[in-house]
């Protein structure tokens, strides 16, 4: 998707090789105003269930130098059996809401590169990831996986985790993580 300034409502997508959803952004697509992503779900992809690269700085003009960010809204998403259910890299004010992610092979969620326009930071139009569930395993004869933690947030400041249930992480997995104490290659 090249486009942020659609919407895209009620999709299903499975068995992909790599993305569910793509927002492959570039030029002053990068700071187009965003419409509406919700009630998607992604099972059996490859790597992502939705993914967000190389970045996405949405402004309220749609102008990459008007300073003031506008807020883009995931909602109700569902995935499930992919290497992770979202990740999102060199962003701004993206907010993830009611998620419900589960049986994924690395990450459930991660966020990298948290790009700041504002101090909006833990504010209620900054970054956030809220009122989501994340499921380590589901105990699913089909898929037995236990990713290496369930959500993976961001090093830089100011992005709020609120009200995000965590079930089913046994063993060394923890539910929730910072990039900065995983060995993993850092988001770019």
């Amino acid at each position: 998707m090249t486009n942020p300034n659609n919407i895209y409502l009620h999709n299903a997508v499975a068995g992909c090789s790599h993305f569910g959803f793509w927002y492959r952004l570039s030029g002053a697509a990068v700071c187009a105003p965003f419409k509406a992503f919700s009630n998607n779900t992604v099972h059996s992809s490859g790597r992502y269930g939705l993914w967000i690269f190389p970045k996405f700085q949405p402004r309220v003009s749609g102008v990459c130098s008007d300073r003031r960010p506008q807020v883009a809204e995931f909602t109700d998403f569902t995935s499930y059996s992919c290497d992770k259910a979202l990740e999102y890299v060199h962003s701004s004010n993206v907010q993830l809401k009611r998620f419900v992610v589960w049986d994924h092979h690395t990450f459930a969620i991660e966020t990298c590169k948290i790009d700041w326009l504002q101090n909006d930071f833990y504010e209620e139009t900054g970054p956030m990831v809220a009122d989501s569930t994340v499921i380590g395993n589901s105990l699913n004869a089909a898929t037995h996986a236990v990713g290496e933690a369930g959500l993976v947030i961001a090093t830089e400041r100011g992005q709020s985790i609120r009200n995000i249930r965590f079930f089913n992480f046994p063993g060394k997995s923890p539910a929730i993580q910072s990039t900065n104490f995983l060995n993993v290659m850092p988001c770019e």
